[in-house]
């Protein structure tokens, strides 16, 4: 045979050999690559799984605390409704005309109190102000002083914990009377809030570190305009807002001197 054909020979044997060689790793790789791939996904399924199973168990427990916080709420809201129709007994036994009503409404033509529980949870106590004052002036009646006492007392008794906000609220006509006293309707509504506070405290027994007042003016009317003599009474009041025990309210200090 020819020395350069069976070198040929030799040498293509060698070269199918190395391919085969190749070819056999090549697939090693490919067999190393294939299973590396299906343990990732092994994974990232187990992993999608627990992250499942996380979001499964926690809307199980927040359904749990929104049904608890439901059940408490409701229990809450009876509560409340009974202390209201107490407050509502107690203001009624003194012959005034109180009635609940939806909040934002006030006093109704010819009442004297109303009652409402806001969206917020305060529970505000309105009063005419023609049940505690004369026109133009910020001396409380001496014929409020029951009905403020027997407020003092069942808020005592029924919202122990509870800050009071006392609201004076005026119609928009100017000030007439008095009005080297009280110079526009924003002083006068902070001086009968201020009556009606220092009463709260002094005759009614209320802790000062719980009350504290606010004057709005003609700024917060429940009726606007103002077109009819009832809709500016609806809009003359003091309201004495009961809020939430949960709220706390930081009063400034004034420094002792």
């Amino acid at each position: 045979m020819n020395v350069f054909k069976i070198l040929a020979k030799v040498a293509l044997a060698g070269l199918m050999a190395l391919l085969c060689v190749g070819c056999d790793g090549r697939q090693e790789v490919a067999m190393q690559a294939k299973d590396e791939t299906i343990r990732k996904q092994e994974t990232l399924i187990a992993q999608d799984q627990a992250d499942k199973d996380k979001l499964e168990d926690a809307n199980t427990n927040l359904a749990r605390q929104n049904t608890q916080l439901a059940e408490k709420n409701a229990e809450a809201t009876v509560a409340m409704q009974g202390k209201m129709n107490e407050l509502e007994d107690v203001i009624k036994d003194l012959g005034l005309k109180v009635a609940q009503n939806k909040a934002g409404t006030g006093v109704a033509p010819n009442g004297d109190v109303s009652i409402e529980k806001h969206s917020d949870n305060n529970v505000h106590i309105i009063v005419a102000d023609k049940v505690l004052f004369s026109s133009g002036r910020a001396d409380l009646k001496a014929s409020s002083h029951p009905m403020l006492m027997k407020v003092a007392q069942a808020i005592k008794t029924k919202f122990p914990h509870n800050s009071i906000r006392v609201e004076g609220h005026t119609d928009g006509t100017p000030i007439v009377i008095n009005k080297n006293k009280y110079k526009d309707n924003m002083d006068l509504s902070m001086a009968r809030s201020r009556a009606v506070y220092d009463f709260l405290i002094k005759d009614g027994g209320l802790p000062a570190s719980k009350l504290f007042t606010a004057g709005y003016g003609e700024h917060s009317p429940l009726v606007f305009p103002e077109k009819t003599a009832a809709d500016k009474a609806k809009n003359r009041r003091v309201e004495i807002v009961i809020m939430p025990s949960d709220v706390k309210v930081q009063k400034d200090q004034l420094a002792k001197k």
